[in-house]
């Protein structure tokens, strides 16, 4: 059985039980950013309740990419538990039931397939967790001190040759770059000191 894929039949009384890897290429929709994840595992139970079908259970995976402040690689575990509700449209296509408009290619416009009678698709519920869970800055410590803005040596492995020039170059010049521009434009600075 696809995992993405669930026919309603297949839940029956008893429930099913879903666990299983994914690739996020799977979920991803066409032309969309994808997300820095390779792999996303979901475990869960379904079970009908009344004609709807509630699927309660976790997406986990790793975010990872380069740092956003060294470039070394950084990684941010996503483990998020999800509780999805399904019912049957008047179509007889499975919707997610607080999506006003599932998104779901309709067939008579473009030439999409229409979606399929009975079957529950995970895909899209899947990839709008993975978006909103993926961090926004993604940085391999909280205590990364990132490169340096001068040669771009990684400042982790210790301090470079440019820090030391640095506050060489600060003892020698002691006028900040702000000041120098105040003592150009006078002007601005009084209007300033007035208001």
């Amino acid at each position: 059985m696809n995992p993405l894929r669930i026919p309603v039949t297949s839940i029956g009384e008893e429930g099913l039980t879903l666990d299983a890897r994914v690739p996020v290429r799977e979920v991803q929709p066409p032309d969309t950013r994808p997300v820095p994840m390779d792999e996303v595992r979901v475990a869960g139970f379904f079970q009908e309740m009344g004609g709807e079908f509630l699927f309660r259970g976790r997406l986990r995976g790793v975010y990872a990419q380069p740092c956003d402040r060294c470039l070394a690689e950084a990684r941010v575990p996503l483990d998020a538990e999800v509780a999805w509700v399904y019912a049957e449209r008047p179509d007889g296509v499975m919707a997610e039931i607080s999506d006003e408009d599932d998104g779901l290619p309709e067939g008579e416009d473009g030439g999409a397939p229409a979606p399929p009678v009975g079957v529950i698709l995970l895909a899209p519920k899947i990839w709008e967790e993975l978006v909103l869970a993926a961090p926004l800055k993604m940085v391999c410590g909280e205590s990364c001190r990132g490169l340096c803005p001068r040669c771009g040596a990684n400042l982790n492995e210790g301090d470079c040759a440019c820090s030391r020039t640095a506050e060489k170059e600060t003892a020698e010049t002691p006028e900040s770059p702000l000041a120098a521009l105040a003592r150009l434009f006078p002007e601005l600075a009084n209007k300033k000191s007035e208001e």
